[in-house]
């Protein structure tokens, strides 16, 4: 049996699964679209089923089923919906109601599918509203009409006429147009201060949930009603809109409402407006499509409410967004360079204005910048010494060498000299170029090396690479190149040598923390505990730590520590402690912050103590122990 149909038009782009169906019939001469399912095979039960199989118009057309493939509403999902392709929840779209835009049938010819969307009640094209109920018999359009401009009565509808619709509501249209035709729209492009670029950007299936989302949270704090099916409801695109217009002043005042009604007495910020991170922030949906969101969140409890403490975790995840108009106690301090009690005393006298929040048990206090009026530090013309090092190519070891040797580091603004880790952004870039300009073109014969392996290299000395950089700025070493970045300038392997033998040799008396806990067998909170109470003597370089060597020498020739007795006695740290307790032997303690210590005995008393680990061996019960004496050797004691 043939169960093609005589005329099969292929589908558009755009077109609607049912609009199809109805087009089919139409242009076929039927009366409604049953005919072409019952030629199809489809059982009477299934007639008015929306979610049909792409087989069904396969068999009738005789088209490809990947030509077919972006029509039927089936989805893998079972709570989602294929709408021209988009993945939506069904309960944002129509399964049984039909609307149509008289004009866009008369021009294009076929009905697209995004009409079937609850929230699409216009056309942005012909700025009207969609007809969905029939003027001549009263009732609602029904998919299984005689033909698109004609209703299941008989009557015409190509005449008809919506209503007009408000800017805003036009604009949200367009934006639903744009993502079925895979445009992106700018803001500049709005009227009304719409988020054009963001909104467009996001899946339209995300798009229709926050839209709706922020529609039915207006409603509640309207009518303070909770709704069974607050997605359905045709009004909350246009509460949406009211909020999202004129963005982000607009949601701010929303923002203000949710706070004043149902904001919670805790001190942090998400804590405060649960009602509104828990809808949006925690529900799973992907952070790109929510960014304009947070953003605009954070810069509200940044700058306009004054309730709620900030915490940096919720910045973090953002970007673009400006310094706060209300700061704790210790940040406001680490941004002007006053300790925190200064800033507590400043409170005190009054000169800046704080509120202690609500909810808060510890005493939260935030200083409000805006009423206090603080001109904060301009940091525009200045850099962090890790920004620094990325911008020369240099390690920041370098970086600070060469500022505590004043060579960068003397030309930073006045209001920024608290700033201990902060550059000037012109020294940086002038020591760049004095560096660049130190090169001489003609290279040598003798093999070279480049300032980028030299300063990934590992050395010996702690200082070689700042002192290659301080020597190629006095002119003493020779750098050659055409090179526009630091790391590509060229030395002689030579002189490389030369110097690091010279800065090793001013260097031999000193030694690493770790090598003087390896020669003292101590843990290296002790080496750093001893070097402050004077027991060693050493120097800082950028906060490393080293050890005079001779220091080390002369109190390891001095003292010796129990646990090293400890191995050569066979016998536990705190016998020998106690052997030294009851017979007077003096001993010294070293303890760390952390609670690890360190018992010392003087080596002198050394052979005191061995004579009475001999006694306690000699006279314990136990034969093991007295005959433990023969493997211990006394000798190197006397």
């Amino acid at each position: 049996m043939n169960t093609l149909l005589l005329r099969t038009p292929k589908p558009h782009a755009l077109e609607s699964y049912r609009g199809y169906l109805l087009r089919l019939s139409e242009v076929n001469g039927l009366s409604s679209p049953a005919p072409v399912l019952k030629l199809a095979g489809v059982s009477m039960s299934r007639l008015r089923c929306a979610e049909q199989p792409v087989e069904v118009l396969s068999v009738v057309t005789g088209h490809d089923i990947n030509l077919l493939a972006h029509l039927p509403l089936e989805h893998p999902v079972s709570n989602i919906q294929q709408v021209s392709g988009h993945a939506v929840s069904k309960g944002y779209s129509i399964i049984s109601k039909a609307k149509i835009c008289p004009c866009c049938i008369k021009e294009q010819g076929y009905a697209p599918a995004y009409w079937d969307l609850i929230a699409v009640q216009g056309c942005y094209k012909h700025k009207q509203t969609l007809i969905s109920i029939c003027p001549q018999c009263k009732t609602d359009l029904s998919h299984s009409r005689q033909g698109l401009l004609i209703c299941e009565c008989g009557a015409d509808l190509s005449e008809l006429t919506g209503e007009s619709m408000s800017l805003e509501y036009l604009e949200f249209l367009k934006l639903i147009e744009a993502k079925f035709l895979g445009q992106v729209l700018e803001n500049s492009e709005s009227l009304t201060g719409l988020p054009f670029k963001h909104l467009s950007e996001i899946s339209i299936s995300n798009f229709l949930a926050i839209m709706h989302t922020i529609g039915s949270m207006q409603l509640l704090l309207d009518c303070k009603v909770a709704r069974a099916k607050a997605c359905t409801h045709k009004d909350e695109i246009n509460y949406a809109l009211e909020v999202m217009k004129d963005w982000p002043n607009n949601f701010f005042k929303f923002m203000h409402r949710v706070g004043e009604q149902y904001g919670r007495k805790t001190r942090g910020l998400d804590g405060q407006f649960g009602f509104f991170t828990h809808r949006f922030f925690k529900r799973g949906y992907p952070y790109q499509d929510i960014k304009f969101l947070k953003e605009a969140f954070v810069k509200f409890g940044q700058d306009h409410w004054s309730k709620a403490g900030f915490y940096t975790r919720i910045k973090e995840k953002s970007e673009a967004v400006n310094q706060s108009n209300f700061l704790g106690v210790r940040d406001f301090a680490e941004l002007v360079g006053h300790s925190p009690s200064a800033v507590r005393k400043m409170i005190k006298e009054g000169s800046l204005v704080a509120k202690k929040l609500e909810g808060s048990k510890i005493g939260k206090i935030i200083i409000d910048i805006e009423k206090s009026k603080i001109v904060l530090p301009d940091v525009g013309n200045a850099m962090s010494e890790v920004e620094a090092g990325k911008f020369t190519g240099l390690p920041l070891s370098v970086i600070r060498s060469l500022r505590k040797l004043k060579i960068i580091g003397i030309n930073l603004p006045a209001h920024l000299k608290f700033q201990k880790k902060l550059l000037c952004k012109e020294d940086i870039q002038a020591l760049k170029q004095k560096i660049i300009a130190c090169q001489q073109n003609t290279m040598p014969s003798e093999q070279l090396i480049s300032i980028e392996f030299v300063m990934c290299k590992p050395f010996r000395s702690n200082r070689l690479k700042s002192v290659i950089i301080e020597k190629i700025l006095d002119g003493s070493l020779e750098c050659f190149g055409c090179a526009k970045e630091l790391p590509e300038i060229k030395i002689r392997v030579v002189d490389l040598e030369v110097l690091s033998g010279c800065v090793n040799l001013e260097e031999c008396d000193l030694i690493s923390i770790k090598q003087t806990s390896s020669e003292l067998h101590c843990d290296k909170w002790i080496i750093l505990m001893m070097l402050q109470q004077g027991l060693l003597e050493g120097e800082a370089d950028n906060g490393v730590y080293f050890v005079n060597k001779q220091s080390v020498l002369n109190f390891k020739h001095k003292y010796i520590t129990l646990q090293q007795l400890s191995f050569a006695f066979e016998l536990g740290v705190k016998s020998l402690n106690y052997l030294c307790e009851q017979h007077g032997v003096v001993l010294f303690t070293v303890k760390s912050k952390f609670n690890v210590c360190q018992i010392f005995i003087e080596r002198s008393a050394v052979s005191i103590l061995a004579n009475h680990v001999r006694e306690y061996y000699l006279n314990h019960k136990k034969l093991a122990y007295r005959c433990r004496l023969v493997s211990i050797d006394f000798s190197w004691m006397a």
